[in-house]
Protein backbone atom coordinates (compact mmCIF):
# COMPACT_ATOMS: atom_id res chain seq x y z
CA UNK A 1 0.00 0.00 0.00
CA UNK A 2 1.32 3.30 -0.97
CA UNK A 3 2.10 5.90 1.86
CA UNK A 4 2.35 9.78 1.72
CA UNK A 5 5.75 11.20 2.19
CA UNK A 6 6.04 12.54 5.75
CA UNK A 7 7.17 16.48 5.77
CA UNK A 8 9.22 18.08 8.50
CA UNK A 9 8.24 19.81 11.24
CA UNK A 10 10.36 21.83 10.89
CA UNK A 11 8.13 24.59 8.92
CA UNK A 12 9.33 27.97 10.98
CA UNK A 13 13.17 27.69 9.99
CA UNK A 14 14.08 29.81 7.30
CA UNK A 15 13.94 27.98 3.74
CA UNK A 16 18.11 29.13 3.21
CA UNK A 17 18.73 28.07 6.78
CA UNK A 18 17.15 24.67 6.29
CA UNK A 19 18.57 24.18 2.75
CA UNK A 20 22.46 25.29 4.48
CA UNK A 21 21.99 22.46 6.80
CA UNK A 22 20.70 20.04 5.10
CA UNK A 23 23.82 20.79 2.92
CA UNK A 24 25.95 20.67 5.72
CA UNK A 25 24.51 17.30 7.04
CA UNK A 26 25.09 15.90 4.26
CA UNK A 27 28.39 16.50 3.45
CA UNK A 28 29.44 15.40 6.46
CA UNK A 29 27.89 12.01 6.20
CA UNK A 30 30.07 12.00 3.32
CA UNK A 31 33.18 13.01 4.10
CA UNK A 32 34.84 11.33 7.10
CA UNK A 33 37.03 8.13 7.04
CA UNK A 34 36.98 7.27 3.41
CA UNK A 35 38.56 10.84 2.42
CA UNK A 36 41.30 9.95 5.08
CA UNK A 37 42.02 6.65 3.67
CA UNK A 38 41.77 7.94 0.18
CA UNK A 39 45.40 8.68 -0.48
CA UNK A 40 46.87 5.80 0.88
CA UNK A 41 44.75 3.48 -1.30
CA UNK A 42 45.79 5.69 -4.24
CA UNK A 43 49.70 5.77 -3.36
CA UNK A 44 50.51 3.29 -6.67
CA UNK A 45 48.69 5.54 -9.23
CA UNK A 46 49.63 8.51 -8.41
CA UNK A 47 47.96 12.37 -7.85
CA UNK A 48 46.81 13.21 -11.13
CA UNK A 49 44.99 9.78 -11.92
CA UNK A 50 43.95 9.52 -8.40
CA UNK A 51 42.08 13.16 -8.72
CA UNK A 52 40.74 12.24 -12.42
CA UNK A 53 38.77 9.10 -10.61
CA UNK A 54 37.55 11.04 -8.15
CA UNK A 55 35.88 13.78 -10.76
CA UNK A 56 34.69 10.70 -12.60
CA UNK A 57 32.90 8.98 -9.76
CA UNK A 58 31.23 12.05 -8.72
CA UNK A 59 29.43 12.70 -11.91
CA UNK A 60 28.23 8.87 -11.50
CA UNK A 61 27.90 8.58 -7.37
CA UNK A 62 25.48 12.03 -8.54
CA UNK A 63 23.68 10.15 -11.04
CA UNK A 64 22.92 7.23 -8.55
CA UNK A 65 21.81 9.38 -5.55
CA UNK A 66 19.73 11.33 -8.01
CA UNK A 67 18.02 8.38 -8.76
CA UNK A 68 17.52 7.19 -5.40
CA UNK A 69 16.23 10.73 -4.57
CA UNK A 70 13.81 9.65 -7.50
CA UNK A 71 12.67 6.41 -6.54
CA UNK A 72 12.06 7.37 -3.50
CA UNK A 73 9.29 10.50 -3.68
CA UNK A 74 7.73 8.66 -6.50
CA UNK A 75 7.24 6.06 -3.90
CA UNK A 76 5.73 7.93 -1.41
CA UNK A 77 7.12 5.85 1.26
CA UNK A 78 8.34 7.14 4.43
CA UNK A 79 11.89 5.30 4.49
CA UNK A 80 13.88 3.48 1.86
CA UNK A 81 13.02 0.17 3.46
CA UNK A 82 9.11 1.03 2.45
CA UNK A 83 10.33 2.17 -0.38
CA UNK A 84 11.67 -0.56 -1.54
CA UNK A 85 9.15 -2.30 -0.61
CA UNK A 86 6.97 -0.86 -2.26
CA UNK A 87 9.37 -1.22 -5.70
CA UNK A 88 10.67 -4.61 -5.46
CA UNK A 89 8.21 -6.57 -2.86
CA UNK A 90 9.13 -8.16 0.66
CA UNK A 91 12.18 -9.63 -1.07
CA UNK A 92 13.25 -6.20 -2.10
CA UNK A 93 12.92 -4.92 1.51
CA UNK A 94 14.60 -7.73 3.05
CA UNK A 95 17.53 -7.31 1.01
CA UNK A 96 18.09 -3.30 1.47
CA UNK A 97 17.48 -4.07 5.20
CA UNK A 98 20.35 -6.63 5.44
CA UNK A 99 23.02 -4.95 2.99
CA UNK A 100 21.96 -1.50 4.94
CA UNK A 101 22.50 -2.41 8.15
CA UNK A 102 25.63 -4.44 7.47
CA UNK A 103 26.69 -1.30 5.47
CA UNK A 104 26.46 1.42 8.16
CA UNK A 105 27.59 -1.08 11.17
CA UNK A 106 31.27 -1.16 8.28
CA UNK A 107 31.18 2.34 8.14
CA UNK A 108 30.97 2.37 12.04
CA UNK A 109 33.90 -0.23 12.93
CA UNK A 110 36.07 1.86 10.25
CA UNK A 111 35.21 5.52 12.26
CA UNK A 112 36.19 4.17 15.36
CA UNK A 113 38.53 2.47 13.91
CA UNK A 114 39.98 5.13 12.66
CA UNK A 115 39.34 7.56 15.85
CA UNK A 116 41.74 4.75 17.24
CA UNK A 117 44.85 5.13 15.15
CA UNK A 118 44.92 8.88 15.15
CA UNK A 119 44.27 9.55 18.86
CA UNK A 120 47.16 6.86 19.67
CA UNK A 121 49.93 8.69 17.26
CA UNK A 122 48.67 11.81 19.15
CA UNK A 123 48.17 11.51 23.20
CA UNK A 124 46.88 15.24 23.26
CA UNK A 125 43.49 14.17 22.19
CA UNK A 126 43.24 10.84 24.42
CA UNK A 127 41.13 12.51 26.55
CA UNK A 128 38.48 13.53 23.93
CA UNK A 129 37.61 9.75 22.86
CA UNK A 130 34.88 9.64 26.39
CA UNK A 131 33.55 12.49 24.72
CA UNK A 132 33.03 11.52 21.32
CA UNK A 133 31.12 8.35 22.76
CA UNK A 134 29.20 10.62 24.62
CA UNK A 135 28.15 12.86 21.65
CA UNK A 136 27.41 9.59 19.70
CA UNK A 137 25.12 8.31 22.74
CA UNK A 138 23.43 11.66 22.68
CA UNK A 139 22.46 11.19 18.64
CA UNK A 140 21.01 7.79 19.50
CA UNK A 141 18.71 9.70 22.41
CA UNK A 142 17.59 13.08 20.30
CA UNK A 143 18.00 12.02 17.16
CA UNK A 144 18.18 14.97 14.48
CA UNK A 145 17.87 17.67 17.29
CA UNK A 146 21.31 17.34 18.29
CA UNK A 147 23.29 15.67 15.15
CA UNK A 148 22.24 18.41 12.93
CA UNK A 149 23.61 21.85 14.90
CA UNK A 150 26.51 19.24 16.13
CA UNK A 151 27.33 18.63 12.21
CA UNK A 152 26.82 22.36 10.96
CA UNK A 153 29.57 23.09 13.67
CA UNK A 154 31.57 20.23 13.09
CA UNK A 155 31.51 20.52 9.18
CA UNK A 156 32.47 23.77 9.33
CA UNK A 157 35.33 23.06 11.52
CA UNK A 158 36.67 20.74 9.49
CA UNK A 159 36.71 23.70 6.27
CA UNK A 160 38.59 25.93 8.77
CA UNK A 161 41.27 23.18 9.23
CA UNK A 162 41.36 21.84 6.21
CA UNK A 163 41.62 25.36 5.08
CA UNK A 164 44.88 25.33 7.22
CA UNK A 165 46.35 22.55 6.63
CA UNK A 166 46.47 23.17 3.11
CA UNK A 167 48.82 26.37 3.91
CA UNK A 168 50.73 24.68 6.03
CA UNK A 169 51.21 22.48 3.02
CA UNK A 170 52.86 24.87 0.29
CA UNK A 171 55.64 25.19 3.25
CA UNK A 172 56.48 21.18 2.95
CA UNK A 173 58.22 19.55 0.47
CA UNK A 174 59.32 15.81 -0.15
CA UNK A 175 56.36 14.20 -2.24
CA UNK A 176 55.84 13.22 -5.67
CA UNK A 177 52.92 15.15 -6.50
CA UNK A 178 53.50 14.39 -10.48
CA UNK A 179 55.98 11.94 -10.57
CA UNK A 180 53.54 8.51 -10.02
CA UNK A 181 51.36 8.42 -12.80
CA UNK A 182 49.44 4.71 -13.23
CA UNK A 183 45.70 4.63 -14.06
CA UNK A 184 45.80 0.75 -13.69
CA UNK A 185 46.32 1.29 -9.64
CA UNK A 186 43.39 3.17 -9.74
CA UNK A 187 41.11 0.29 -9.33
CA UNK A 188 41.88 -1.06 -5.95
CA UNK A 189 40.93 2.21 -4.67
CA UNK A 190 37.23 2.19 -6.25
CA UNK A 191 35.42 1.30 -3.59
CA UNK A 192 37.26 3.96 -1.03
CA UNK A 193 36.32 6.49 -3.46
CA UNK A 194 32.07 4.87 -3.95
CA UNK A 195 32.15 5.33 0.21
CA UNK A 196 33.37 9.41 0.42
CA UNK A 197 30.50 9.96 -1.70
CA UNK A 198 27.76 7.76 0.18
CA UNK A 199 25.00 9.57 1.72
CA UNK A 200 22.24 7.28 0.64
CA UNK A 201 20.83 6.63 4.11
CA UNK A 202 20.40 10.49 4.84
CA UNK A 203 18.39 10.86 1.27
CA UNK A 204 14.68 10.17 3.75
CA UNK A 205 15.81 12.85 6.03
CA UNK A 206 16.51 15.29 3.29
CA UNK A 207 13.70 14.73 1.63
CA UNK A 208 11.55 15.65 4.54
CA UNK A 209 13.80 18.38 5.76
CA UNK A 210 13.34 20.18 2.14
CA UNK A 211 9.88 19.70 2.34
CA UNK A 212 9.98 16.47 -1.09
CA UNK A 213 10.65 19.55 -3.37
CA UNK A 214 12.54 18.06 -5.92
CA UNK A 215 14.40 20.66 -7.54
CA UNK A 216 16.05 21.81 -4.17
CA UNK A 217 16.43 18.28 -3.02
CA UNK A 218 18.33 17.61 -6.41
CA UNK A 219 20.54 21.30 -5.47
CA UNK A 220 21.19 19.90 -2.00
CA UNK A 221 22.45 16.15 -3.46
CA UNK A 222 24.98 18.14 -6.10
CA UNK A 223 26.06 19.89 -3.44
CA UNK A 224 26.64 16.83 -0.88
CA UNK A 225 28.88 15.65 -3.91
CA UNK A 226 31.03 18.65 -4.39
CA UNK A 227 32.26 19.07 -1.26
CA UNK A 228 33.10 15.14 -1.06
CA UNK A 229 35.06 16.02 -3.87
CA UNK A 230 36.59 18.68 -3.03
CA UNK A 231 37.88 17.42 -0.35
CA UNK A 232 39.19 14.54 -2.04
CA UNK A 233 41.34 16.47 -4.29
CA UNK A 234 42.39 18.37 -1.35
CA UNK A 235 43.29 15.61 0.94
CA UNK A 236 45.19 13.96 -2.54
CA UNK A 237 47.05 17.10 -2.80
CA UNK A 238 48.27 17.45 0.76
CA UNK A 239 49.18 13.81 0.79
CA UNK A 240 51.08 13.25 -2.48
CA UNK A 241 52.84 16.88 -1.80
CA UNK A 242 54.30 15.56 1.29
CA UNK A 243 54.77 11.95 1.35
CA UNK A 244 56.09 9.86 -1.92
CA UNK A 245 54.61 6.63 -2.73
CA UNK A 246 56.57 4.42 -0.48
CA UNK A 247 55.40 6.45 2.68
CA UNK A 248 52.01 6.08 1.91
CA UNK A 249 52.29 2.16 0.88
CA UNK A 250 53.16 2.08 4.70
CA UNK A 251 49.75 3.85 5.32
CA UNK A 252 48.24 0.92 3.22
CA UNK A 253 50.14 -2.27 4.47
CA UNK A 254 49.51 -0.97 8.18
CA UNK A 255 46.08 -0.52 7.19
CA UNK A 256 45.56 3.41 9.02
CA UNK A 257 44.38 6.93 7.88
CA UNK A 258 46.88 8.88 6.02
CA UNK A 259 47.57 11.48 8.71
CA UNK A 260 48.80 8.64 11.39
CA UNK A 261 51.47 8.68 7.99
CA UNK A 262 51.99 12.39 7.78
CA UNK A 263 52.46 12.26 11.88
CA UNK A 264 55.39 10.05 11.55
CA UNK A 265 57.19 11.56 8.66
CA UNK A 266 57.10 15.30 8.98
CA UNK A 267 57.34 15.01 13.03
CA UNK A 268 55.94 18.66 12.86
CA UNK A 269 53.70 19.58 16.37
CA UNK A 270 52.19 22.91 14.11
CA UNK A 271 50.83 20.05 10.98
CA UNK A 272 50.17 17.20 13.53
CA UNK A 273 47.70 19.82 15.80
CA UNK A 274 45.84 20.60 12.43
CA UNK A 275 45.98 17.21 10.65
CA UNK A 276 44.55 15.32 13.48
CA UNK A 277 42.03 18.19 14.30
CA UNK A 278 40.95 18.04 10.79
CA UNK A 279 40.56 14.09 10.79
CA UNK A 280 39.01 14.13 13.89
CA UNK A 281 36.11 16.93 12.94
CA UNK A 282 35.69 14.97 9.19
CA UNK A 283 35.63 11.44 11.12
CA UNK A 284 32.87 12.76 13.93
CA UNK A 285 30.72 14.47 11.19
CA UNK A 286 30.19 10.88 9.50
CA UNK A 287 30.09 9.22 12.87
CA UNK A 288 26.89 11.68 13.85
CA UNK A 289 25.76 11.37 10.18
CA UNK A 290 25.76 7.25 10.22
CA UNK A 291 24.81 7.23 14.18
CA UNK A 292 21.51 9.10 13.23
CA UNK A 293 20.48 7.27 10.39
CA UNK A 294 21.20 3.99 11.58
CA UNK A 295 19.24 4.92 15.14
CA UNK A 296 16.15 6.37 13.17
CA UNK A 297 15.72 2.94 10.94
CA UNK A 298 16.31 1.15 14.30
CA UNK A 299 13.77 3.32 15.72
CA UNK A 300 11.41 2.31 12.88
CA UNK A 301 12.05 -1.72 13.28
CA UNK A 302 11.54 -1.32 17.26
CA UNK A 303 8.00 0.59 16.89
CA UNK A 304 5.71 -1.13 18.64
CA UNK A 305 8.30 -3.86 19.91
CA UNK A 306 9.16 -4.33 23.83
CA UNK A 307 12.67 -3.79 23.25
CA UNK A 308 13.09 -0.35 23.14
CA UNK A 309 15.09 1.44 20.46
CA UNK A 310 17.48 3.26 22.72
CA UNK A 311 18.36 0.21 24.05
CA UNK A 312 18.71 -1.16 20.32
CA UNK A 313 20.69 1.51 19.38
CA UNK A 314 22.88 1.44 22.14
CA UNK A 315 23.88 -2.07 21.19
CA UNK A 316 23.95 -1.82 17.64
CA UNK A 317 25.07 1.91 16.69
CA UNK A 318 27.80 2.28 19.35
CA UNK A 319 28.24 -0.53 21.80
CA UNK A 320 29.43 -3.58 19.18
CA UNK A 321 31.28 -0.91 16.57
CA UNK A 322 33.00 0.18 19.19
CA UNK A 323 34.09 -2.85 21.21
CA UNK A 324 35.13 -4.24 17.55
CA UNK A 325 37.13 -1.71 16.71
CA UNK A 326 38.55 -1.21 19.96
CA UNK A 327 39.54 -5.25 20.14
CA UNK A 328 40.66 -5.54 16.35
CA UNK A 329 43.17 -3.27 14.84
CA UNK A 330 43.76 -2.92 11.16
CA UNK A 331 40.47 -2.75 10.35
CA UNK A 332 40.36 0.81 9.02
CA UNK A 333 40.68 -0.17 5.33
CA UNK A 334 39.28 -3.16 5.13
CA UNK A 335 35.67 -2.15 7.04
CA UNK A 336 35.95 0.69 4.03
CA UNK A 337 36.13 -1.23 1.44
CA UNK A 338 33.75 -4.14 2.77
CA UNK A 339 31.55 -0.85 2.65
CA UNK A 340 31.73 0.87 -0.53
CA UNK A 341 32.81 -1.80 -2.93
CA UNK A 342 29.88 -4.45 -2.12
CA UNK A 343 27.29 -3.51 0.03
CA UNK A 344 27.16 0.50 -0.97
CA UNK A 345 26.98 -0.81 -4.47
CA UNK A 346 24.56 -3.61 -4.22
CA UNK A 347 21.99 -1.02 -2.00
CA UNK A 348 22.70 2.00 -3.79
CA UNK A 349 23.07 1.38 -7.23
CA UNK A 350 22.03 -2.24 -8.18
CA UNK A 351 18.96 -2.57 -6.47
CA UNK A 352 17.49 1.12 -7.45
CA UNK A 353 18.13 0.22 -11.04
CA UNK A 354 16.83 -3.47 -10.71
CA UNK A 355 13.54 -0.74 -9.46
CA UNK A 356 14.25 0.66 -13.16
CA UNK A 357 14.22 -2.78 -14.78
CA UNK A 358 11.02 -3.76 -13.20
CA UNK A 359 9.17 -1.03 -14.30
CA UNK A 360 10.61 -1.24 -17.92
CA UNK A 361 11.71 2.37 -17.71
CA UNK A 362 15.60 1.79 -17.61
CA UNK A 363 17.55 3.41 -20.33
CA UNK A 364 21.17 3.58 -21.88
CA UNK A 365 22.16 5.88 -19.24
CA UNK A 366 21.25 3.85 -16.38
CA UNK A 367 22.60 0.78 -18.20
CA UNK A 368 25.89 1.93 -18.20
CA UNK A 369 26.02 3.04 -14.47
CA UNK A 370 24.73 -0.64 -13.66
CA UNK A 371 27.69 -1.77 -15.67
CA UNK A 372 30.01 0.56 -14.01
CA UNK A 373 28.90 -0.82 -10.40
CA UNK A 374 28.53 -4.26 -11.36
CA UNK A 375 32.23 -4.57 -12.48
CA UNK A 376 33.28 -2.38 -8.96
CA UNK A 377 31.13 -4.95 -7.24
CA UNK A 378 32.93 -7.87 -9.13
CA UNK A 379 36.66 -6.85 -8.64
CA UNK A 380 35.96 -6.09 -4.78
CA UNK A 381 34.52 -9.26 -4.26
CA UNK A 382 37.50 -11.46 -6.10
CA UNK A 383 39.47 -9.09 -3.94
CA UNK A 384 37.83 -10.06 -0.72
CA UNK A 385 37.21 -13.81 -1.65
CA UNK A 386 41.29 -14.16 -1.87
CA UNK A 387 41.47 -13.11 1.36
Amino acid sequence: MKTQNKKSDHGSCSPWKKFTMVVLFVAGNAIGASVLGLPVVMHAAGFIPACIVCILMSVVMAAAELLMVRIFIESGADDLCGMFRAKLGPLGANLFAFSYFALFFCLLVAYWSGTRDILRTFPRFNTTFPLLILLSGCCILFGFKVAGPANTFLTTCMFVTFLCLGLKTFTCEGGNLTKTVNFGATTAALSIVICSYCFHGAIPMVCRQLDFNRRIINWAVICGVLFPLMFNIGILFVSFRVLTAQDLAVGAANECPVFVVLDNKLLSKEFSTIGNLFSIFAILSSLIGVTTTMKGAIGEICSGRKVTSAVAGFTIVLLLPLAIALSCPGMFLKALRFSGGILSNFMVEILPIAVLIKEKKINLKYCALLLIFLWIFCLEFASFAKL
